[in-house]
C-alpha cells in the first residue's frame, strides 16, 4: 500500500523546528513560506489528491486550544486546498509550499512572549489500489528565547493513512 507521510518542515526557509534555527524576525501584516517534506513510506505507488497546511497562532500545549484549531482546520480544508494529482513511487520525497496568513502585532507579541504558539495543521489526501486515504499532522512550535526551537505533535489531528469520512 501507498502511505504518505509527513517528513519535515521549514518556515521561511529555516529548518524548522530545529533548536539552532535562529526566531525569524516577524514583521506585522506579513506573511511567510513553510515547507513541508513528506515521503511515501508505503511499499507502492501512491497518488497525491490534494494537500493543505495553515498556521493558526494560539495558547501553548492547550487542549481546548487545539480541538478549536482541528475545527477550524476541518472547515478551512473544504474551501482552500490544493488539489493535485501527483504520482509518488514507494521512498519517494516530495514537498509543497504554504503560506501563513499575516501576523497581527498582537500575535508577533505573543508569540516572541511565549504566550502563544505557531501550530501546523496538514493533511495529504491520497490514493493507491485500495483506495483513498487521508494522513494529518499538527504540531506546535513555541519561541524559547532567541530560537523558535520548542516544539511538540498537537493531542488531536495526527493520525496517518485513514479514510475519510464520507460527507
Amino acid at each position: 500500500h501507498a502511505d504518505l507521510q509527513y517528513k519535515n518542515l521549514s518556515l521561511g526557509g529555516r529548518d524548522g523546528p530545529n533548536p539552532l534555527a535562529p526566531a525569524p524576525a516577524f514583521i506585522s501584516g506579513h506573511s511567510y513560506h513553510f515547507y513541508v517534506l513528506f515521503n511515501n513510506a508505503g511499499t507502492e505507488t501512491g497518488t497525491l489528491r490534494s494537500f493543505f497546511g495553515k498556521t493558526y497562532v494560539a495558547k501553548p500545549l492547550d487542549l481546548a486550544a487545539e480541538k478549536s484549531l482541528a475545527k477550524k482546520f476541518e472547515d478551512d480544508w473544504k474551501t482552500r486546498r490544493i488539489v493535485g494529482p501527483a504520482t509518488f513511487s514507494p521512498g519517494q520525497d516530495g514537498f509543497s509550499e504554504m503560506m501563513t496568513d499575516p501576523l497581527s502585532d498582537a500575535d508577533i507579541a505573543d508569540i516572541m512572549a511565549s504566550r502563544k504558539a505557531l501550530y501546523y495543521l496538514i493533511r495529504f489526501e491520497f490514493s493507491d489500489k485500495q483506495g483513498t486515504w487521508f494522513s494529518d499532522n499538527c504540531f506546535g512550535i513555541q519561541n524559547s528565547g532567541q530560537y523558535m526551537g520548542l516544539s511538540w505533535p498537537c493531542w488531536v489531528h495526527n493520525q496517518t493513512r485513514y479514510r475519510p469520512k464520507r460527507q
